[in-house]
């Protein structure tokens, strides 16, 4: 196939004649007729979250399981409050691009709670968001 160029170099004429076949000029329009080249179109992205930092996925978390930011980040041991930090611990390591480090120090906890909790099945990770 001949590039763009040749093809206008070797039409003798090209305001007479076209250096385009009639299949290439409808290959050429439905190009131009894609959205992706239009500037000023906005495209909408669909998305289940749109806010990918901590503060939302701790948010949600505590609505779910009925806890303050205070209880969650304390020290308690009860079964609701390790739930909880487990599916926060999964959905912030897997929405976000924090590491273990980061995730456990906006918890108050260690990142080896937060390896601990991404090592074991979540809970209600797929109800939360």
């Amino acid at each position: 196939m001949l590039m763009l160029s040749e093809k206008l170099k070797n039409s003798e004429d090209s305001k007479v004649s076209s250096p385009f076949t009639e299949e290439e000029i409808k290959i050429l329009k439905n190009i131009c007729t894609n959205p992706i080249f239009h500037k000023n179109k906005i495209f909408k992205v669909e998305s289940r979250i749109f806010k990918t930092d901590l503060r939302f996925i701790l948010e949600r978390v505590c609505v779910f399981y009925n806890l303050t930011v205070e209880q969650f980040k304390s020290n308690r041991r009860d079964r609701n409050i390790v739930e909880a930090r487990r599916d926060f611990c999964h959905l912030a390591f897997k929405k976000t691009k924090k590491n273990m480090t980061q995730i456990g120090n906006f918890m108050n906890k260690d990142s080896t709670t937060v390896f601990y909790h991404i090592k074991l099945n979540s809970i209600n990770e797929d109800e939360i968001l």
